[in-house]
């Protein structure tokens, strides 16, 4: 049986998740985000998890490669230093407060292959948050890559 409190929990969760990941769509159309539709959300998937991947520079894949994983990094880093009683470095989903910040192809432990890892940034929202500061800090990100 479900707390009566969980399913008001997902569904803000989601809802921050949900607005963040349209004010990025908005503020940075460059990069490439997954997320939930809307479609199936309305039909009751309404997780609080997205990857983002960066836009991207340089002439070959490996500069290019090498600038989106600095990008990753920069963005966490920035969100954890301008926002450090919420923002965390590493893999949580379903959390109370806050928000989680990663990149997967660095949590995997050796069990892919480096040729398949895909170095996005993965974001884990909750429903206790300062979604505006989290805004903020990103809307600095963005105007300063």
């Amino acid at each position: 049986k479900q707390l009566p409190s969980m399913n008001q929990r997902i569904s803000d969760a989601y809802n921050h998740t949900r607005d963040f990941v349209n004010f990025i769509t908005k503020t940075l159309p460059s990069a490439k985000i997954n997320f939930v539709s809307q479609e199936l959300a309305l039909l009751g998937f309404t997780p609080s998890v997205f990857s983002l991947d960066l836009p991207t520079k340089g002439t070959t894949v490996e500069e290019k490669e090498t600038y989106k994983r600095a990008l990753n990094l920069k963005l966490i880093n920035l969100m954890i230093t301008k926002i450090p009683n919420e923002s965390k470095f590493c893999v949580s989903y379903g959390q109370l407060k806050g928000s989680y910040w990663t990149i997967p192809a660095t949590s995997t432990q050796g069990t892919t292959k480096e040729g398949d890892k895909d170095y996005i940034v993965r974001v884990s929202l909750s429903p206790n948050m300062n979604l505006a500061l989290h805004k903020k800090v990103f809307l600095e990100f963005a105007t300063n890559i």
